[in-house]
């Protein structure tokens, strides 16, 4: 598994060489040929490759990314894997709602359900914590609202407290350093945000259960 990971990570260094160089199609050809034949490979160990490096994919030849979609992020073990390595290791893309919602509103569930053993940072925690703090930037950046059957509404409704959490102090921490950060925070992001705020408040007023995302106001005060 280490070597064919390795070989699968020598194939995206190959485009993103091909990406500078331009070579010609042929060359590249010959890369997606073989990301096809080896997206076959049943192991979590390529498929993670594929998540990884899915924005690099998709800039390349977003065709062919559309076309295999589902197989990367398919409804088993392999594609959570590769979902669980986009999040970690893929910076939030504008367009990614747009190519990537149905596969996010898959992983819903799996917030649903209390978060991995803290000890065991494995990539399935991380994977799932990047998850929420992406759809926690699809919001602040306006791709996501809260409608009702909205991506953002439903993972709010029904994420495990501790997930939800997760999103108030991401949000939180991004407002406090966001002069750090040289970012100015627009009226209408701010907008936004207090009605993200104003909707917590109000869901943890009728379940109790999930007061724990209120710890994490202190940031969003500063």
């Amino acid at each position: 598994n280490t070597i064919r990971g390795e070989a699968m990570h020598a194939i995206i260094h190959a485009m993103v060489w091909a990406n500078r160089n331009e070579p010609g199609d042929e060359f590249k050809d010959k890369v997606f040929d073989e990301l096809t034949r080896s997206l076959k490979d049943p192991t979590q160990t390529i498929r993670t490759v594929y998540g990884m490096h899915f924005s690099p994919i998709y800039y390349t030849r977003k065709e062919w990314a559309e076309k295999h979609k589902d197989e990367i992020f398919s409804d088993d073990a392999a594609g959570q894997v590769a979902v669980d390595a986009y999040t970690s290791y893929n910076s939030v893309a504008p367009d990614a709602i747009e190519i990537l919602g149905d596969v996010y509103e898959r992983q819903l569930p799996r917030l649903a359900t209390e978060p991995p053993d803290e000890k065991k940072r494995g990539i399935a925690r991380e994977g799932l914590r990047h998850l929420v703090q992406h759809l926690s930037l699809h919001y602040w950046y306006g791709a996501l609202d809260l409608s009702d059957g909205s991506l953002m509404k439903t993972f709010v409704d029904t994420a495990h407290p501790k997930y939800l959490a997760e999103s108030m102090n991401f949000i939180g921490f991004r407002l406090y350093k966001a002069e750090e950060r040289e970012r100015e925070v627009t009226d209408e992001e701010r907008e936004r945000l207090m009605a993200l705020w104003q909707y917590v408040v109000e869901l943890i007023k009728k379940d109790g259960s999930k007061k724990e995302a209120l710890e994490d106001f202190g940031t969003w005060f500063a």
